[in-house]
């Protein structure tokens, strides 16, 4: 999945679940049985994915009302722009970063990421048009999550 703002140790275990969604099997079998096997693990790779998107959301969507009721530093830009890519179909949308300002990354299908950006940037531009000019939408590629470097 590419990803509009994101940050990339939040959607790499999406990513890793996505990767194994599309990940096929060469080998040569050409039985019926081993073909619905494939088709039945298909069939629950999607069903996983699904549900794993449903929860990012959820999670993201609480971290964001967190932030909000709780730290009240959230200001009306980055209050709006993860409802406003939750309602344009976003798997997870939240804010991060510095309070009073920070960034906002939302995460969707790769083949929807250029139409969903631009949308979404012409949207902030009507709702927001002071704050717009500063604004820098773009995508990119979940990335690794954090890990251990090993010290030598």
């Amino acid at each position: 999945y590419e990803s509009t703002v994101v940050v990339p140790n939040m959607a790499s275990a999406f990513a890793a679940a996505a990767a194994a969604t599309n990940s096929t099997d060469d080998s040569t079998d050409d039985s019926t049985d081993n073909s619905t096997d494939k088709a039945a693990a298909s069939a629950s790779n999607v069903i996983e994915v699904t549900k794993q998107h449903r929860r990012l959301g959820e999670l993201a969507h609480e971290s964001q009302r967190h932030s909000d009721n709780l730290l009240g530093n959230i200001v009306s830009e980055t209050r709006w722009l993860p409802l406003r890519a939750e309602e344009r179909g976003a798997i997870a949308a939240s804010a991060f970063g510095a309070g009073f300002g920070g960034s906002v990354w939302a995460l969707v299908k790769s083949e929807d990421a250029d139409e969903f950006k631009h949308a979404w940037a012409n949207d902030y531009s009507q709702k927001h048009p002071q704050s717009a000019a500063r604004a820098t939408f773009f995508t990119m590629r979940p990335g690794p999550g954090a890990r251990q470097i090993e010290r030598y």
